[in-house]
């Protein structure tokens, strides 16, 4: 059976990444609900704590993950909100079991009821990984 394509080749590149913010949105999905803040207390190296933000912000506005996909400008936004150096944040030392760790943790948060993210459901998994469901 042949395969529908939905997006072109550039649609599908934009929804397979990160999202790109401008300034304002950037402060909306980096400002994190004090449960996320309390989460990260317990994170130990500066690249856990800027990780896990930018990977709830990602997660905020998408409803997704992205693969340790990251923007360089929102990863120097989120230190410097938290007070890290950005030069200390070295992404290739963000490890894929740390960033499973911290997805869990953020689909736990969430509990898909819109108490955290408005309009998830549930989960589906797919070739490409985790995606939600919105209603």
């Amino acid at each position: 059976m042949a395969r529908m394509k939905i997006f072109n080749t550039p649609e599908e590149e934009a929804f397979e990444s990160p999202p790109v913010f401008n300034s304002s949105e950037r402060k909306r999905f980096f400002s994190l609900p004090l449960l996320l803040e309390d989460s990260m207390v317990n994170l130990r190296t500066p690249i856990n704590k800027v990780c896990f933000l930018v990977v709830a912000g990602y997660f905020k506005a998408r409803r997704k993950f992205f693969a340790r996909q990251f923007h360089h400008t929102d990863i120097e936004y989120v230190a410097r909100q938290i007070g890290i150096n950005p030069s200390e944040v070295c992404i290739e030392s963000y490890s894929k079991e740390t960033y499973a760790r911290h997805q869990r943790v953020e689909l736990e948060l969430s509990h898909f009821d819109g108490h955290f993210f408005h309009g998830v459901e549930k989960v589906s998994t797919c070739e490409s990984g985790l995606k939600f469901i919105e209603v």
